[in-house]
């Protein structure tokens, strides 16, 4: 007894084609906004081809129809640094060098400099550092 095959009826056929017909139309996509439909849902742009996104290819201003992304505005200026206060004025009289550098502290900071072994000794005094300052 071997097993026969039928023939699929038109009735059959019908029937699957009524139920693979939405799933061809599904992957058609028709436009969605624009002249040829509603608007786009909030934060979408419209496309030329009348499809909703929010990419270049939607919002592009060379793309986008209606809903378009309003351009950002340039950032502002930067905000000028104010000015330096200016230096205080010298106190009356003057402030002279030997009153923040006085004799005793030269003294101090050049021990060696009249040691009898330096062949330099005596080139650098007080009086000639106090002069080179005031120069």
């Amino acid at each position: 007894n071997t097993p026969t095959m039928k023939t699929p009826t038109p009735m059959k056929f019908s029937l699957l084609f009524l139920l693979l017909l939405p799933l061809m139309g599904a992957h058609q996509n028709p436009p969605n906004c624009g002249n040829s439909g509603s608007p786009c849902p909030l934060g979408m742009c419209c496309s030329r081809w009348g499809y909703c996104g929010t990419s270049n290819a939607y919002c592009a201003p060379e793309n986008c129809v209606s809903q378009c992304l309003e351009p950002s505005p340039p950032p502002p200026p930067p905000t000028p640094t104010p000015p330096s206060p200016p230096l205080p004025p010298p106190s009356p009289g003057g402030s002279d060098l030997s009153d923040i550098f006085p004799k005793e502290l030269f003294e101090k900071f050049l021990l060696q400099r009249n040691n009898q072994a330096c062949p330099a000794r005596g080139f650098y005094t007080y009086e000639s550092f106090i002069e080179a300052a005031k120069a």
